[in-house]
Order: C-alpha cells, then structure tokens, then sequence
C-alpha cells in the first residue's frame, strides 16, 4: 500500500512546536499486505491541546493501511478524532480474492462493512463515488472561521469534490493519513461498481464467468507472489496440466527483490535457499513452491511470454556471463 503523512505546526498558542504523526509500513509476503505501526506525540502537547478539543485526522483510503490506522488512531489515542473516506463501503481482504475467482463462494468471508470495522463516536465514515479528487490545503488566516465561532482552526483543509461542484467532503483537520493503496487490476478494480459488497459480488461474478465459464485451460505470465497464488488457483479448478506459468529465464543479477523480473520463480527470495525452514525443508520458498507446482500439474517455462528488448537489462545480453546492466 501506498500511505503518506501530511500535518502542519500546531496552532494551538499554548504550543507552537511543530507535531509529528511516525507512520511505518512493513509489507509483508502478501499482496497488499501491511504491518502498521503508528506513534503520536504525547505529554504536554496533547494535554493542554487535548483539553480544549480533538484533534482531528482525515484517513483517504479504507484498505489495510488505512483501515489499521484509523482504528489504531481511535483505539489507542483518547484525544484524536478520525475521518475515514473510500470509494468502497466495505473492506475487502485482498490476497484471499485469488481464491474467490475459482471458488466465488468464499467472498462473504472476505469482506466486511468498514462501519462495522471503524466504530465509536469518534470514529466516522464517509463513501465518496469514483472520479472524485482529492485535494489538501493548508489552512490560511482568510480561511479562519470567524472569531465568535468556539470551532478552533485547524492547520489544514481535507476536501473531496468533483470540478467546481460544492465538495462532497470539506473536513478541516491537523492530520491527512494518504492510504490509497493499489489495485489487481482487473481482479480487485471495482470502480465500475456502486461500492457496496452487493455491487461487488455481482461484479466477480460477472468476471469469473466471462474468463472461466468455458476456460480448458490458462496462461499465467509472472513468476511472483500472485503469479505463483494465481496458478495453484486456476490448477485446482482447471485440473492438472492445464495450467502453464511463465516466469522467464533466471538472470544471475536479477532477483534482489520480491516481484524484481528476470529472476525466475519466487525473485526475491534467495536468501530462504539454504535456511533449513522447518515448513519448507532445504531449497527454501522456491523449491518448495515449484515443487508444489509440479504435483499439481502445473507447467513452468522458463522463457518469456514476451521477450523484451535485446538491448534492455532483461534482454538476451542481460544473460550473457558477466552481463552489466548499463550505467
């Protein structure tokens, strides 16, 4: 997921130190997948700011990063106020929509109402449609409310809109937590829906039957996380030996990292090779994926689906011995 932290200095006369929101982001081995930890500033800033009111923290994003900083956010600090915007009413586990494709039946499992999520009275929610934008200003003294108004102002603006529309969200706040995340796209791109888990569930539907209805057979290009995720899937409603997955040749100076093309199964794994893994035995993850492949029926080729250019770091003087990439 993508998150970024945007505040401003305090406003407060009492303080005029500038504040700071410590986000850290860990992906884990899934897609989409996150470890969140989030720390705000204690003492004497939050007691004498706490005393007169919230402070205010605007979330745009209702996925596994936004999502767990919300209600970290609202479970863990007494004193913060929180705003949550998505374009979708519910959250959806992501690295299980793999396995709906094959087995639709599994979604209810894998979604959630994020006002189910996200309650308390501190905690809110709004949907707002696709096709929106998102701007964030920082709040100016024209801008001010009015002196007889008990509202404090807030060092920053968090609108939501559409052209030159009245905002469908115009929430003044001291924090913006940017979460929007990614997308499998087309296998999680929801946008043509209305956003609820009804509008969501037709979709898949719609989806699976047009690619797997009458499907014998499947070609999975991507020797990554999904790719691999993707292709024990499709063997196991398609049948063994009908399920091929490219992940091109293995490149001696590719691989530093997970999904880094060019370095066969599993890149970025090598460091589990020679770990006896208790769960994985000798030959760490990629050996024990390929082998799982293989009882599966699953076919892997060892070329590109789509050679890329000769002269690229991919290409074929890429696999030459001693190959460099060009400077």
């Amino acid at each position: 997921a993508i998150v970024g932290i945007l505040s401003s200095a305090a406003t407060t006369p009492a303080v005029r130190s500038t504040t700071t929101l410590t986000l850290l982001l860990t992906a884990l081995a899934g897609p989409r997948t996150a470890a969140l930890s989030l720390s705000l500033p204690g003492g004497r800033w939050f007691r004498e700011r706490g005393a007169v009111e919230q402070t205010r923290v605007a979330v745009l994003g209702g996925g596994f990063a936004g999502l767990t900083a919300a209600r970290t956010l609202v479970a863990s600090h007494p004193g913060v106020e929180v705003l949550l915007c998505d374009q979708r009413e519910f959250f959806e586990y992501t690295p299980g929509i793999l396995r709906a494709w094959v087995e639709p039946s599994v979604h209810p499992r894998l979604v959630n109402p994020i006002r189910r999520l996200l309650r308390g009275r501190r905690a809110s929610f709004r949907r707002v449609p696709p096709g929106c934008a998102v701007a964030v200003e920082e709040s100016t003294v024209e801008a001010a409310l009015p002196a007889t108004s008990d509202e404090p102002t807030r060092p920053l603006r968090f609108t939501i809109g559409r052209g030159a529309e009245s905002p469908l969200v115009d929430y003044p706040c001291d924090y913006v937590v940017l979460a929007p995340g990614g997308d499998l796209s087309p296998i999680t791109d929801d946008r043509e829906a209305d956003g609820t888990i009804v509008g969501r569930r037709a979709r898949l539907k719609r989806q699976v039957e047009a690619v797997l209805s009458n499907a014998s057979s499947a070609l999975v290009v991507g020797g990554g996380l999904t790719g691999v995720e993707l292709a024990a899937e499709l063997a196991e409603k398609l049948g063994p030996g009908a399920v091929t997955l490219a992940v091109g040749p293995t490149l001696p100076r590719r691989g530093s990292y997970p999904g880094d093309p060019g370095a066969g199964l599993l890149p970025g794994f090598r460091d589990t090779c020679n770990q006896p893994l208790r769960n994985l035995g000798r030959g760490g993850v990629e050996r024990y994926a390929r082998t799982w492949l293989a009882r599966a029926g699953v076919s892997i080729l060892k070329s590109w689906a789509v050679p890329p250019p000769a002269d690229s770091t991919l290409g074929a003087k890429a696999a030459l011995p001693g190959a460099r990439p060009p400077a």
